[in-house]
């Protein structure tokens, strides 16, 4: 497993009170986002990806009672011999999931997404959410208000991003998680493409035509994409690395 313990004992904050800078705790509910859809913006859950491992970190440390009510939930995606077990938390109530302490490792970091090689060096950021993409597709003024990383919290970054390139698994996931919303925004640009509109395109509303049509990910493709990432981590990395 990654090394949980370093990445909760890590309290990145790139800004003091950083939820009043949008005014309502942005990050926990995603509201002003799920705004611009007409069906999935309806649901007031909250879902929060987990790592591989994550959530058994969790129960073990006792984190896990500082949540609000919750599910654990489980999706299996399998691609040539491989499979993902993709592990999120739900929250039922639109509200903040946890202590602050008990933050998960998506929620510490942020709205940045650490971008790693294959060797587990980060070599970039990249935004976190599907949402963040959409919103500067759309040229609109991000809601978040995070704009850099402090030098005072890199060194914090850093150690989170260390601490799951500790594990050639978790790795992996984050990786494939990048791969994907990638893969997802060059089908929401194709799709805007080729509709055609009397109006300004909205990359909103064609992420959610696509999702409610099945076609966010084109399957084939993408599974090609991550059979290759696989191969190149088994390589790599050898018997160390199990899906």
């Amino acid at each position: 497993m990654a090394n949980f313990e370093a990445i909760y004992n890590t309290d990145l904050i790139y800004q003091s009170d950083c939820w009043k800078l949008c005014g309502d705790a942005h990050c926990c509910t995603f509201g002003r986002h799920k705004a611009r859809f007409k069906l999935i913006g309806r649901m007031s859950a909250q879902e929060l990806p987990l790592l591989p491992g994550e959530h058994e970190f969790l129960i073990e440390s006792g984190l896990i009672d500082s949540f609000a009510e919750h599910s654990h939930r489980c999706v299996e995606f399998r691609f040539g011999d491989h499979r993902l077990m993709i592990e999120s938390l739900v929250i039922k109530e639109a509200i903040c999931a946890c202590r602050h302490d008990a933050r998960t490792t998506v929620c510490r970091l942020y709205p940045v997404l650490p971008v790693f090689d294959i060797g587990g060096r980060m070599i970039g950021i990249d935004k976190l959410g599907i949402y963040d993409q959409l919103e500067a597709m759309d040229g609109a003024a991000s809601i978040c208000q995070i704009k850099s990383v402090p030098l005072t919290e890199l060194p914090k970054l850093l150690a989170i991003g260390q601490a799951i390139a500790s594990d050639p698994r978790s790795l992996f996931y984050v990786t494939a998680y990048h791969l994907a919303q990638s893969h997802v925004i060059r089908q929401v640009e194709m799709f805007l493409q080729t509709v055609e509109s009397g109006g300004r395109p909205d990359p909103f509303r064609a992420f959610e035509t696509l999702l409610l049509r099945q076609k966010a990910i084109n399957t084939g493709e993408f599974e090609t994409e991550l059979i290759n990432l696989a191969e190149r981590f088994t390589a790599r990395y050898g018997d160390a690395f199990r899906l």
